[in-house]
């Protein structure tokens, strides 16, 4: 969806952007619960610390959103790519500790 918004804000229209800086708001409450929940967890030790790792790049996210613009600033959809891949390999991580049985 932020891919998505992001888009529309440079091809379509520019209220876009602020539907795109707007729209985390939605879910960025939920990380502080996932670390929260993960270091309390009995997770295998890769699944604890994902989330420390997420909260890590979704503040490098606010820093490079911040910055206006420059080499620091072009960062910003990189990152962007780098917290999809950590969800992916999160998800792949849960779904194996869970096909093996082991308690998540």
């Amino acid at each position: 969806m932020q891919v998505f918004l992001a888009g529309f804000g440079v091809f379509v229209a520019a209220e876009g952007w602020a539907w795109h800086a707007g729209f985390v708001h939605v879910f960025e409450w939920l990380l502080p619960l996932m670390l929260f929940a993960a270091l309390l967890g009995r997770l295998p030790r890769g699944l604890k610390l994902a989330p420390v790792g997420t909260f890590v790049l979704v503040g490098l996210q606010y820093t490079t959103a911040n910055l206006g613009s420059g080499f620091v600033a072009a960062l910003h959809p990189v990152i962007a790519l780098l917290i999809f891949l950590a969800a992916l390999a999160t998800a792949r991580g849960a779904w194996r500790a869970l096909s093996r049985g082991e308690p998540i």
